[in-house]
């Protein structure tokens, strides 16, 4: 009899409704790994949303939106890092 073995697939999502679809990052055997790079996937997007939040009200504030944002690059993948979902993971069973 085989022993069955266990794969955890790390993805994140994007999107909602009409436009949902998940992004595979990688696959793994060991569930702590995935489960720190979750962790880690989670507190840096929650970071990066909340950093280009406060730019984004800052250059509506601006008397000069344009440039601001030319002056801030980052500003202009707003819609790109808003947009994701946060991370998880799937268990596979291998027989």
């Amino acid at each position: 009899m085989e022993k069955e073995t266990e794969i955890y697939l790390v993805k994140y999502s994007r999107g909602s409704y009409d436009d949902y679809y998940e992004v595979n990052l990688f696959a793994t055997n060991n569930e702590f790994t995935a489960k720190q790079y979750i962790d880690k996937f989670n507190t840096i997007l929650k970071k990066w949303k909340n950093f280009l939040e406060s730019m984004e009200l800052r250059a509506l504030r601006s008397e000069n939106e344009e440039d601001f944002l030319d002056s801030h690059p980052i500003t202009y993948r707003y819609h790109d890092i808003v947009g994701i979902n946060e991370a998880g993971y799937e268990r596979i069973k291998c027989r």
